[in-house]
């Protein structure tokens, strides 16, 4: 399955703490179907549904400067 990285981080997050998707889904106000969709989709996720569900698993989201990018960023100015 081709997960983004981020919706990948959250079906394991969910898996450690021992959540199915219908749990989830009940603690977020949603079928399962929804999670499941959520989970399965490799594109369009709104970003607010992803910040949603992270925080119900007792995460959230960060923005982390690469090095090497930053490098880039600095000499691109």
């Amino acid at each position: 399955m081709n997960r983004h990285p981020l919706v990948a981080e959250l079906v394991a997050r969910r898996r450690e703490v021992g959540l199915t998707q219908t749990e989830l889904g009940r603690r977020l106000c949603r079928s399962t179907k929804a999670i499941s969709h959520f989970e399965a989709d490799p594109g369009g996720r709104n970003l607010a549904v992803i910040d949603e569900v992270a925080r119900e698993l007792g995460m959230r989201l960060a923005l982390i400067p690469i090095e090497d990018d930053a490098e880039q960023l600095e000499e691109a100015s």
